[in-house]
């Protein structure tokens, strides 16, 4: 076999497996009023990378494929809420964080995703990633939501993600 098909057959895989899930929804972020969701807490949980696709599940209820340049309105009753983010749908590997969020709030929530570590070749072969899901100030949201899209959830009144309590 030729090196340059196997070099695109490794090129056409990594493309598969990272980064292929777009957001494709409305291309401006709008802030919904809190008064909109009176007595609620809203989140914005967002993903901008490329490095693939990802399932978000709250509370053990629901998932839901996190896209890149991509995030989701989720309003919830005030209490504390499990965010959980596995990189595939048969994934073991995932990451999770705990919040607390009190009702007329917004929330800003980033899933992150690195490479730690690859294998040096003629195209690099990434082994190993690292996962984040933390809390960021408006600000620092508004600086990356302003570039993604919604991510539209079907069967959801509105298309957001309502899980209640």
């Amino acid at each position: 076999m030729n090196i340059k098909y196997v070099i695109l057959i490794a090129v056409i895989g990594q493309l598969t497996f990272f980064g292929c899930v777009t957001a494709r929804g409305p291309c401006f972020f709008s802030e919904v009023p809190l008064s909109e969701y009176k007595g609620k807490a809203i989140v914005y949980f967002y993903k901008y990378d490329n490095k693939g696709g990802a399932v978000l599940s709250i509370n053990k209820r629901g998932r839901f494929l996190i896209e890149n340049a991509g995030y989701f309105l989720i309003v919830v009753d005030p209490g504390t809420y499990n965010f959980e983010v596995s990189y595939g749908p048969f994934s073991k590997e995932h990451t999770e964080n705990t919040f607390t969020l009190e009702e007329d709030r917004a929330y800003y929530i980033r899933y992150v995703t690195k490479f730690d570590k690859y294998v040096p070749s003629l195209v690099p072969l990434y082994v190993k990633m690292k996962y984040s899901i933390d809390s960021v100030t408006r600000d620092e949201a508004l600086e990356i939501l302003q570039k993604c899209r919604l991510i539209e959830v079907h069967g959801y009144a509105n298309g957001y993600i309502d899980i209640g309590q």
